[in-house]
């Protein structure tokens, strides 16, 4: 055992470099895939540990959008609650159109634990001309701390609901400050100000405001039933109609999960490349280093000590890369988590959750040792002299050699191609396999953070295939024969036109709740996009979204009951198809919900109303000035397309690929590297021997170029078609997981752009190794052989 550790120091010091090339090989991509572990696991947990540090309310109730309003004082005085608030919305007219929520919490400050602040400070609970904003209000409007804002509240006789509003005060507020809070993330939430009390009660009695009652269960949800007997004691029996704060809060996790399990999978597949590359560059490493096993043999060392030895290297490799990847983890978990998560972290900075560490930890040890291990006890059996090596050139360099006269071409082909036998040996296949894997990654992972982009900016994908859609609220009717209809029919600026009806309520498919819509084409064809089957013509037949058609267990073809909520009656219909629909709310969201004609939504609800209506405008009208003419002549809301929540997560986490993508070419690089400087270590006698036949220092660095230039291109072209048919697999299985329209992107410029950067980083790489191969001196190494 003596001789081993004597060998194994003397190895260490005479091949530090080698070791310490290792060593960052296996430690930096260890330590960035335990990072991204590190971030899916922040991403993850931010909503029930935001939850944890706001302690955030259960209930929000608005007493002016009921029918029975009970006064705050006696909702507060239940048993059930133990905190409650009021806080009073005031309307603002200006500065903008947009609807901007500003509210001023009634009596007493809210607590400082439901505000994480990003910016400024607090507001001074008395004063009135002090405000924090939300970061989507900064985000909307370039506000920022010190923004002064002009705002002109609505008259306290103005009548919101009836629309007869009057201008009331106008008063000019400071930002102080910019905040979140886990509401501000829902994908309904709009832009808001906090004001101060002492600003409610300057404005209040002048200003038309709001009220917002919000309370607190001493269970939390558990206190949900005993809050509503208690509602219904209070409102002599009658129930009322509130919003479940944590509810709201599972779509915000819905969205960090997303990018949760976008990082989990980035973890995974660096990881398994990081392996793949860093296990053949180790196995290379300790080829090379048993070169004197038979010397070592002939002194005595038996084949495990040998094969010990080699494990004894691996060993260290491992304790310093497992350093190393620690490191590189601690250092980029600063950057996680990303996006919305980010901004509400309430821990930001270095995270490190011990599990992530330790099986990180562990996993970079067994991978390095595990790598080592056959190899190790390989090099210890095959420790011989070589037998004659073949001399027949491969096809590439016979080719080259035909192309041109000179030599260098040819010989770098040979290099680069042919494995060689005993020691001048090079493991030339996993060297290329390898670097083929890493590659066929980094393509795939190009073409679907572009298949992403290009998936947010195509509302046709997710089932927007209109222009506008409009909802009258029951107070235009689009029925057959009406002059509604005939007046959208008519209209020349309007290519295509569907009508349907009931906005806004909830479905139910086998049990499972979730948005529908109904649409009769009455103009042209227009419907939402059909991924497959087809869409629904009967009175019996109903498309569903394909995570909703998994959700209730039923597939095309298959006989489902489907019912509205609150209505007593329910249908037997058959799925003939599965598309996707743009909905955006707490129910549904992407790939989720369903749709029928309107004639099988009157079997359920007789005589509902056709209110509601989407266009599609003709080719060459003018989109805004056609909408213009319809807002002028129907009363209700327009809208045109904006991306759901749930394709915004898909954005969110559209630089993840990307960010993989450069990890992956930067493992590449290292792996290139050190092919070069081991081949030429290994090929030191053909080289000597070459310039003792006459080859210049020249000729000498041209080998090693062009070795790179043609081990490059073997890779590319290898990897080009396998990345990108592995880029169209890959997003055409997170669009069926996503249920919306698979369109996956070549971005034929960025692999362009992959290629000749991928030359030109070999060219670079080559640069060093073939300086040394030029001062190469064949006298110091012939003499040792």
């Amino acid at each position: 055992m003596q001789a081993v550790w004597a060998r194994a120091r003397s190895e260490l010091r005479n091949h530090w470099r080698a070791v310490t090339a290792l060593c960052l090989l296996a430690g930096i991509p260890g330590g960035f895939a335990i990072a991204a572990g590190i971030g899916a696991s922040r991403t993850d947990s931010v909503s029930d540990r935001v939850v944890a540090k706001e302690q955030p309310t259960d209930i929000f109730y608005g007493p002016d959008f009921q029918e029975t309003k009970i006064p705050f004082e006696d909702i507060a005085a239940l048993p059930v609650v133990s905190a409650a608030y009021l806080i009073r919305g005031f309307p603002v007219m200006a500065p903008t159109p947009e609807a901007l929520e500003l509210s001023a919490p009634h009596g007493t400050a809210l607590p400082r634990r439901f505000f994480k602040l990003l910016a400024g400070r607090l507001p001074d609970p008395d004063r009135a001309d002090e405000v924090t904003i939300t970061f989507r209000t900064a985000d909307r409007f370039h506000w920022k701390v010190g923004t002064h804002v002009q705002l002109a509240l609505l008259d306290r006789s103005s009548d919101l609901f009836g629309g007869k509003v009057k201008p009331g005060p106008v008063v000019l507020v400071r930002v102080v400050g910019i905040d979140v809070a886990a509401g501000d993330l829902v994908g309904v939430a709009g832009p808001g100000m906090m004001a101060t009390p002492a600003f409610e009660r300057t404005y209040a009695r002048s200003a038309l405001t709001l009220d917002l009652d919000t309370f607190k269960l001493r269970r939390g949800v558990t206190d949900l039933r005993a809050f509503e007997q208690g509602i219904r004691g209070l409102s002599g029996g009658k129930g009322v109609i509130y919003s479940e704060i944590r509810s709201d809060l599972e779509q915000v996790k819905r969205s960090f999960h997303l990018e949760a399990l976008a990082l989990w999978i980035t973890c995974a597949v660096l990881a398994s490349v990081s392996l793949l590359i860093v296990g053949q560059s180790i196995a290379r490493q300790l080829v090379l280093d048993a070169d004197e096993y038979p010397a070592l043999r002939a002194l005595g060392m038996t084949r495990v000590d040998l094969a010990m030895l080699g494990m004894l290297r691996a060993t260290v490799i491992a304790a310093v890369a497992t350093v190393v990847a620690l490191g590189v983890a601690a250092i980029a978990s600063i950057a996680t988590p990303f996006g919305l998560a980010r901004v509400i972290e309430p821990q930001p900075g270095i995270w490190i959750p011990g599990h992530i560490v330790a099986v990180g930890a562990a996993a970079v040890v067994l991978g390095v040792l595990a790598c080592s291990l056959f190899p190790s006890w390989r090099a210890a059996l095959l420790a011989r002299r070589e037998p004659p090596a073949s001399a027949r050139p491969s096809l590439p360099a016979r080719a080259l050699g035909f192309l041109t006269s000179r030599p260098s071409p040819a010989i770098g082909a040979r290099f680069a191609l042919e494995p060689g036998r005993g020691r001048t040996a090079v493991p030339v296949r996993s060297s290329v396999t390898a670097a083929v894997v890493g590659v066929v990654v980094l393509l795939a992972a190009l073409s679907v953070g572009v298949s992403v982009k290009h998936f947010v900016a195509t509302p046709r994908l997710y089932g927007w295939n209109w222009d506008v859609t409009y909802d009258s609220g029951h107070v235009v009717s689009f029925d057959p024969a009406s002059q509604a209809l005939n007046d959208l029919v008519a209209d020349p600026a309007i290519s295509d036109a569907s009508v349907g009806g009931i906005g806004g309520a909830t479905f139910r498919l086998n049990g499972i709740g979730m948005d529908g819509i109904t649409l009769n084409p009455v103009k042209g064809h227009l419907e939402p996009t059909i991924l497959q089957g087809r869409s629904p013509a009967g009175v019996d037949e109903v498309a569903v979204g394909r995570k909703s058609l998994q959700q209730a267990h039923a597939r095309i073809g298959s006989m489902v009951s489907v019912g509205v909520v609150g209505e007593a009656r329910t249908l037997r219909m058959r799925v003939v198809g599965v598309a996707v629909f743009p909905f955006d709310d707490d129910t549904s969201t992407v790939g989720e919900g369903l749709w029928m004609t309107a004639d099988a939504l009157r079997r359920i609800i007789p005589g509902v109303p056709l209110d509601s209506a989407v266009v599609r405008f003709a080719p060459g009208v003018s989109k805004s000035t056609a909408l213009k003419h319809l807002q002028e002549r129907f009363e209700g809301d327009f809208a045109t397309a904006n991306a759901p929540g749930g394709v915004k997560d898909y954005k969110r986490v559209s630089e993840v690929p990307l960010v993989l993508a450069g990890l992956l070419a930067l493992l590449a690089s290292g792996t290139v590297a050190h092919l070069l400087t081991s081949s030429l270590r290994r090929r030191r006698r053909d080289l000597a021997i070459l310039k003792t036949l006459g080859f210049e220092k020249r000729q000498a660095r041209g080998v090693v170029i062009w070795q790179a230039a043609v081990f490059t291109v073997l890779v590319l072209l290898i990897a080009v078609p396998l990345g990108l048919i592995a880029g169209r697999l890959t997003w055409n299985v997170i669009a069926r997981y996503g249920g919306f329209a698979p369109a996956p992107v070549v971005p034929a410029g960025q692999y362009g752009i992959v290629c000749g950067a991928a030359l030109l980083i070999a060219g670079l790489l080559a640069l060093l190794p073939a300086r040394a191969a030029a001062r190469t001196p064949p006298a110091v190494v012939l003499r040792t052989e």
